[in-house]
């Protein structure tokens, strides 16, 4: 009991430290919008991505809500700050849910949307919903131990997690899985038969190219939906954020009925390459 209790403490005083050196940390005359789903909390100077923002976001709330069964909606904070030189975006659960957007200007890697921002929101909502598709047994748990206490980061590997992602942003028909740029570096793969194992796309930054978990996870999950349909996908997260299984791997095959690695090597078979 006094380890557990001094591992809580440790863990307050990290996420203390956090949000004190947090994105918004010295900045002022901070603004807020408030929607039904979030509180889109900015900074000056990003009044017009606040309002593209704010005016989509609850739409993308409900189709992401009914795509996943979402069963318990909940409310959360989205800060957009220009403090940060780098075109990047996060969702995190620590110390609770949130989504942070970099409101600069997109890299040519990123080129593939006509509103980069709310796209980008899109694949951070698509994290936040697919990791809270919570029984009523994990909401109550969450109630007392906040939302970073979530078995999902255990089971989930980052090439499920960013795969689904992309799969989200690309439902318009932009996104990477629509960017031949992004595209290439998988169909060279196949090409040159070297075609990495599901194993090898987890995204650790020691394994060259660490965003593979974007690329070929993206691909393989959009192939896993276009295979076996939208409901199976649900099922499988809802089953990934309940700990309905001993590792993804039986919760794949406990849904789709076929191992984890067979839909792999036929995701690879049937992949197009010229």
């Amino acid at each position: 009991m006094r380890k557990i209790a001094a591992s809580l403490l440790c863990l307050l005083c990290l996420t203390s430290v956090f949000a004190y050196e947090g994105m918004l940390a010295g900045q002022k005359d901070l603004k807020v919008i408030k929607t039904e789903f979030f509180d889109i909390i900015y900074t000056p100077g990003s009044e017009k991505s606040a309002a593209i923002i704010a005016e989509h976001a609850d739409d993308l709330y409900r189709e992401l809500h009914d795509t996943y069964n979402l069963i318990h909606d909940f409310r959360m904070p989205v800060t957009i700050t220009s403090s940060q030189d780098m075109f990047n975006a996060y969702f995190t659960q620590v110390p609770y849910n949130h989504i942070v957007l970099f409101d600069t200007q997109a890299p040519s890697s990123m080129a593939v949307f006509e509103e980069d921002l709310l796209m980008v929101f899109r694949h951070e909502l698509t994290h936040a919903i697919t990791i809270n598709i919570k029984t009523p047994f994990w909401v109550v748990v969450s109630k007392i131990f906040g939302d970073m206490i979530n078995p999902t980061p255990l089971i989930a590997t980052s090439g499920q997690l960013e795969g689904i992602a992309v799969t989200e942003e690309s439902r318009t028909g932009e996104g990477r899985l629509h960017s031949e740029f992004t595209r290439h570096i998988v169909k060279q793969a196949k090409l040159e038969d070297d075609f990495p194992n599901f194993a090898e796309i987890t995204g650790a930054r020691s394994i060259y190219v660490y965003d593979y978990n974007y690329k070929f996870g993206g691909e393989f999950m959009e192939y896993i939906r276009q295979t076996y349909g939208e409901e199976k996908m649900a099922e499988y997260w809802k089953r990934m954020t309940n700990l309905g299984g001993l590792s993804y791997f039986t919760i794949f095959e406990s849904v789709y009925g076929i191992s984890m690695n067979d839909a792999w090597n036929k995701f690879k078979e049937v992949f197009p390459v010229p």
